[in-house]
């Protein structure tokens, strides 16, 4: 009994002491075969910095292969045979915290098991408390990844958002330029239209003072006429007279 007791207080203590490296990180051996790190969902891409198609996700846990490094980044194999660029941080030499936690849930269920069968005693109250606590660790860690998700789903709902306002606001700029040609020409009119107006209107003055003065207009044509006649024949009988020295013909 003394000694299954002890099994389960190493088992625990080993199941804290990887949350506490979860929590702090772990660096990155150089090790070929690698794992992706907790909590999360890394992407493989053609290229480096994320240039070129986008291949597939991998999740927490997956094993691949390091075939080269480029500085942050590293090209790998998964185990479905595709390759592809990662950013290397996000690879770990040992098997994630978050999986291994997952074994010993496993191993401490089944020592929960045994427990069960054997007499109830105060250490055992506190070895109970102590896996119920580990138990509820466990479950927030489960709850932040859903909440991981949930966030990645708000933010891609917000890029589009902001995708589609961008197109809202290029079709507002191509309808505001469209009003703005629209008004040139709307202008344009009404100034062709201002100009004939004031062309009719001086047209009018022009009548209605003709009609109202037409027989002055008149008096004044005939004045004018009489005058031009009178400086003709003037001058016609000068030309006469000069031509036929002074012989008056009419």
């Amino acid at each position: 009994m003394i000694k299954t007791i002890f099994k389960f207080f190493l088992v625990t203590l080993l199941a804290t002491k990887l949350f506490a490296s979860d929590v702090v990180g772990e660096k990155i051996d150089e090790s070929k075969d690698l794992y992706v790190t907790d909590q999360l969902r890394l992407s493989i891409y053609e290229g480096v910095q994320r240039k070129g198609k986008f291949i597939q996700y991998l999740i927490s846990g997956d094993k691949v292969t390091a075939i080269q490094y480029k500085g942050p980044y590293a090209f790998i194999t998964a185990e479905n045979g595709k390759e592809g660029w990662v950013e290397r941080r996000y690879l770990v030499a040992k098997l994630p915290n978050v999986l291994l936690l997952k074994q010993e849930e496993v191993k401490n269920k089944a020592l929960k098991d045994q427990l069960n069968k054997l007499p109830n005693s105060l250490l055992l109250e506190k070895e109970k408390k102590k896996n119920n606590k580990l138990t509820q660790e466990l479950s927030r860690l489960t709850k932040n990844n859903i909440e991981i998700d949930q966030n990645k789903k708000n933010v891609e709902s917000l890029n589009k958002q902001v995708i589609d306002l961008h197109e809202a606001k290029n079709a507002d700029q191509l309808k505001i330029i469209g009003l703005k040609q629209q008004i040139k020409e709307t202008q344009k009119t009404a100034l062709i239209s201002e100009n004939n107006n004031k062309t009719a209107d001086l047209l009018k003055i022009i009548i209605k003072t003709f009609l109202s003065y037409w027989y002055y207009v008149i008096l004044l044509c005939l004045g004018f006429i009489l005058i031009g006649f009178t400086i003709a024949k003037r001058l016609l009988e000068l030309r006469i007279k000069k031509k036929f020295q002074g012989i008056k013909v009419w």
